[in-house]
């Protein structure tokens, strides 16, 4: 057995382990374990801290060189990577039914080069959403923000190396506020971004780097303070069972790196019980696996929930949890142990660079898919012609390839303005207006059905409706940033909307969003708003919400060869009791609000998709009812059209 370098300490590996079994507890989905993700946040900090004290070692025995650093990072993380990635991305193809191939291959071939945390970044729109969680390489995004912070601070240190101590450790310093005051500003207003990009997680990096540099050549004695450790460690443990999940308040992070900082300076009393608890030999085994534990618990995970297609999986969390170990053991000992020595790994390294290359572009060129979806019949979405997003564009990215296939014509261009004036209008009777539409995508959703509906009955409509806007929202305060809106316009557009409302005095004020995503202390000034207009509001039942996440609807039927039937119906798994808690609280506060609200109705049409089995209506000939997972296209919403012309018609009445 080789022997442990005499600098290698123990504990380090044990505060890996503490950091990879929240993640891995979280994403299981444990509910004690609120705060796991931030176990990623202390690994940032390890890193910062032991890259530079491996460059400081280096450049004091005269051995630094740019080469030597960097063929020992790709000993050290590419073998493992590269094998996780042929493996997932064929799994994906073969396994993973339904899954957004092009999303697939663009991911893992962004993950060999380094730069998966910037698609990532365009692909999800957060690291919180439905998008997200399926799929299999999501949590590449931290390691290409580790590589790219390795192949730049070589650069900036060796530079910095010719100035004093003092001068390193304030340009260090310097550098790490900027990121942590552009990292405050971006939570607030750029979000996504903020969570997946370098620049706003270089100060957690640069916190373990100050600390290594304070260390350098023995300047700084920390010795013995096991007082100091214990908190540390207490920090981080009550940091993972109680931040609350997504990090909802900027501060959030800066606990568990503190933390971290504390470990690591002060767990060197052997007598100290923080650094007894990390150096005992199961810890220090976890920490030894962390790296492979992490390559494999999210895409098995991933995986393992897609293959059984939305039902309940028969597989427990515990058999999961064990699959996860098993496999990264084996990642470990064959590849990890036996490649980070290899003098020569280069050659190897480009053969398995191709290798997973060429996969990941298969998959990213669609030169595996082999739907047929010319067979279904075309699928029509009105939502975009009733949006009064200021600047409303051609979809791009992975947006446009998710949309493929399906029709979407856009707005008028005499409706650019509509957001600060009258709405997207309609006259189809006398004076005044009838109808006034709030919402958001789910109400697009439903506008085109609204409008013929106005037009049977010849009343006047208007359509206040924009995507991505929460309908309850009084004015902008710090919501995340919407594309097609400034901050002006969108005060401006809530502002009008209630006043139009006040002005008009519609007999109908029609309310529709994604009640999942709602919750009753956020609808209570809005409707004590509307209350005060006397009007009545009616609101459309969420459809059910199908399994397969945020997928082209079209495309995830074709995969599962689930084609048109002439004159048959057809039905797939909606979410699983768990997944569907957040649909099932929606369907509770409609209820909530009905009881509290006289004037407030909600039009149920769940049961026109929904069979006994829970399974929903996605099919009826060849028309598809759906346009992803919890939008019905236009084709669905007609089904549920009579219901709702009666409805508006008994309110009138």
């Amino acid at each position: 057995m080789a022997r442990e370098s005499p600098d290698y300490r123990p504990e380090i590996d044990g505060l890996r382990a503490i950091a990879i079994i929240p993640v891995v507890l979280f994403h299981l989905g444990f509910p004690w374990i609120r705060g796991g993700y931030l176990g990623v946040d202390v690994f940032f900090v390890i890193s910062g801290y032991l890259i530079t004290t491996l460059i400081l070692r280096d450049h004091d025995r005269g051995q630094f060189g740019y080469t030597r650093f960097w063929l020992r990072r790709i000993r050290r993380i590419f073998p493992a990577l590269v094998v996780m990635l042929v493996i997932t991305s064929l799994a994906g193809k073969f396994l993973f039914i339904g899954t957004d191939l092009y999303s697939l291959g663009t991911t893992g071939f962004a993950a060999l080069l380094s730069f998966a945390n910037v698609v990532l970044w365009k692909l999800t729109n957060g690291y919180w959403g439905q998008t997200a969680e399926t799929l299999p390489l999501l949590h590449t995004w931290s390691l290409s923000v580790e590589e790219q912070f390795y192949f730049l601070y070589p650069f900036l240190l060796s530079y910095l190396f010719r100035f004093s101590k003092k001068t390193i450790t304030n340009v260090i310093l310097s550098l790490a506020l900027i990121s942590f005051a552009t990292y405050l500003y971006g939570f607030k207003y750029h979000p996504s971004p903020t969570f997946y990009l370098l620049p706003t997680r270089v100060w957690e990096l640069a916190c373990g780097c100050l600390l290594a540099i304070a260390q350098w050549k023995g300047s700084w004695k920390y010795e013995g303070n096991s007082i100091g450790a214990f908190l540390g460690l207490t920090v981080i443990i009550i940091s993972f069972c109680y931040l609350p999940i997504g990090n909802s308040f900027p501060g959030a992070t800066i606990f568990v790196v503190v933390g971290t900082l504390l470990v690591i300076a002060f767990a060197t009393n052997q007598h100290g019980l923080a650094r007894r608890l990390l150096a005992t030999s199961p810890m220090v085994f976890v920490g030894k696996i962390s790296y492979s534990l992490y390559l494999w618990h999210w895409p098995i995970l991933v995986l393992t929930r897609n293959h059984f297609q939305g039902e309940n999986s028969p597989v427990s969390n515990w058999i999961l949890l064990s699959l996860i170990v098993i496999v990264s053991m084996a990642s470990y000992y064959v590849v990890e142990k036996t490649t980070r020595h290899w003098d020569r790994v280069l050659p190897l390294a480009f053969a398995a660079f191709c290798v997973s290359g060429g996969v990941s572009f298969c998959l990213m060129m669609g030169l595996c898919a082999s739907s047929d979806v010319l067979i279904y019949h075309t699928v029509l979405w009105r939502g975009r012609q009733y949006d009064v997003t200021p600047v409303q564009q051609e979809w791009h990215g992975d947006l446009n390839k998710r949309m493929e296939g399906i029709q979407a014509p856009m707005r008028d261009r005499t409706y650019r303005e509509a957001y600060r004036t009258t709405g997207i209008l309609k006259t189809y009777g006398s004076n005044g207006v009838d109808i006034v539409v709030l919402g958001d995508s789910h109400a697009l959703m439903w506008a085109g059905v609204l409008d013929d509906v106005a037009r049977d009955l010849k009343l006047n409509i208007s359509f206040f409706t924009a995507d991505g806007i929460n309908p309850f929202r009084l004015s902008p305060g710090d919501a995340a940033y919407v594309e097609g809106w400034s901050a002006n316009n969108e005060e401006l557009f809530l502002r009008v909307r209630l006043q139009k409302i006040g002005e008009w005095r519609p007999k109908v004020v029609m309310l529709l969003t994604r009640w999942s995503l709602r919750n009753s202390v956020e609808t209570t000034a809005f409707f004590s708003q509307l209350e005060q207009y006397h009007c009545r509001v009616l609101t459309i039942e969420q459809p059910p919400e199908l399994f397969f996440g945020d997928k082209n609807a079209v495309r995830a039927l074709a995969d599962r060869k689930i084609f048109p039937k002439p004159g048959i119906r057809q039905y797939i798994h909606t979410v699983t009791q768990q997944e569907g808690k957040d649909y099932e609280s929606g369907r509770n506060l409609i209820t909530e609000l009905e009881t509290k609200y006289p004037f407030f109705h909600c039009i149920r049409i769940s049961d026109i998709f929904l069979r006994t089995d829970s399974s929903a209506w996605v099919l009826d000939g060849n028309q598809v009812l759906y346009i992803d997972d919890d939008h019905l296209s236009e084709d669905g919403a007609l089904k549920a059209k009579n219901r709702v012309r009666s409805a508006i018609e008994s309110t009138l009445h």
